[in-house]
């Protein structure tokens, strides 16, 4: 395997893992601010009821005085034409095609031009997914978070340059048919 494949493997990989890390990393800061409305009620004597409505009330309060966008409206900006992509088996899945896609690089089928250049779109379409959940991040006040986002969409971009390159160089070292097996004269 050449060094440049070696290389768009790597990147691959890396992105996959990052990504996959900030994933773990955002729903670890998301998960347990709260007790459960329930818990509390329970405590206080209230019905859940009365502490969930009260809850909810609270954060958005919380969140109008920051400055911050409602729940609802945040709930919103999380699907993508109707798709919840931040849903635990569209992770997964993420993951695993990046993974894969780094494994096809590998293979003897990661020498085909028109494989070249599907992995660059599918980079540059991750890439695209990476900004938005950058700029997610910006309007959630998660620097940290932020930077993984767009450490990824550049490592998603420079794995689409590096397969376009690739599938630029693989399709210039394919002789055309009909220069096959002619000698100069």
């Amino acid at each position: 395997m050449s060094g440049l494949r070696l290389t768009l493997v790597a990147l691959l990989v890396i992105a996959t893992a990052l990504f996959t890390a900030g994933v773990i990393a955002e729903r670890s800061q998301t998960e347990g601010r709260t007790e459960p409305a329930s818990v509390r009620a329970h405590q206080s004597g209230e019905s859940a009821g009365e502490a969930e409505g009260a809850d909810a009330e609270g954060r958005e309060a919380h969140r109008a005085a920051e400055g911050q966008p409602s729940s609802a409206h945040s709930e919103a900006r999380e699907t993508l034409l109707g798709v919840d992509i931040e849903s635990t088996p569209l992770i997964v899945l993420a993951a695993i095609a990046g993974l894969a896609l780094a494994a096809l690089v590998a293979s003897p089928l990661g020498r085909r031009p028109a494989v070249l250049l599907a992995i660059a779109a599918i980079a540059v379409a991750w890439a695209a997914l990476d900004v938005r959940e950058a700029i997610h991040q910006i309007d959630e006040s998660r620097t940290g978070l932020t930077i993984v986002a767009i450490a990824v969409a550049l490592l998603h971009l420079s794995a689409a340059a590096l397969a376009a390159m690739l599938a630029a160089r693989e399709r210039a070292d394919v002789p055309s048919p009909g220069r096959a097996g002619t000698m100069p004269a």
